[in-house]
């Protein structure tokens, strides 16, 4: 074993020991990340996907970064799809909308869009309440709420919320005459995503200016 490898493998056990999220491999891999180049980066769930040719949407993290790819992996028993990134962080969305994330930063872990559904299965516009649990810096379950005005134009649906210490706008791109949504920008803990099909990610949607 080369000199200084032992003290290495000791720190990285450490870490994933010392994960707050339940999330040790995730902690053991981020921290490998440009100290060890011979590890694998990349989530063997989401090559595996990838080569099976599944279903893809792109996601675009908040600041610009560089689009990523998602695959979908499994239908969950209380609703909805997961979607994996090729780091293994998760997505789920019902119907277009994002419902709970996984390994993003400050994550939503479950959340209730009931009413939101409601008014873009309607295509009308009006006011609708959402609920979250979310995770904090410190591994902690916090719930919020906020009240939401939505308003269409055409096939283009606008979610002003707002929560006690917090405001965000989500926009959606509705597929006409089913009330899902095809493409989105839409908040997560760490900022606004943008999500859409492979061949244009969000495109469509334009960005957004948050109330003050």
């Amino acid at each position: 074993m080369k000199k200084g490898t032992l003290p290495c493998l000791v720190l990285l056990l450490l870490l994933a020991g010392c994960s707050s999220t339940g999330e040790p491999q995730r902690v053991l891999r981020l921290a490998v990340q440009g100290t060890l180049p011979f590890m694998d980066r990349n989530d063997p769930r989401h090559d595996a996907l990838v080569r099976g040719g599944g279903p893809a949407m792109f996601a675009t993290p908040p600041a610009g970064g560089a689009a990523i790819e998602l695959r979908r992996a499994a239908e969950l028993s209380e609703g909805g799809w997961l979607w994996l990134a090729p780091d293994g962080s998760g997505f789920t969305f019902e119907d277009g909308l994002l419902v709970a994330t996984r390994g993003v930063g400050e994550d939503l872990m479950s959340s209730d869009l009931s009413q939101l559904r409601a008014l873009l299965r309607a295509g009308r516009d009006g006011t609708a309440e959402r609920f979250h649990s979310t995770l904090d810096g410190e591994g902690r379950v916090v719930l919020k709420s906020y009240v939401c005005e939505v308003t269409f134009s055409e096939v283009t649906a606008r979610e002003d919320c707002a929560g006690l210490d917090e405001t965000f706008v989500n926009i959606y791109r509705i597929v006409p005459g089913m009330g899902t949504v095809s493409s989105s920008i839409q908040r997560t803990g760490k900022g606004a995503w943008r999500f859409g099909p492979t061949d244009r990610p969000g495109a469509a949607l334009l960005p957004v200016k948050e109330t003050p």
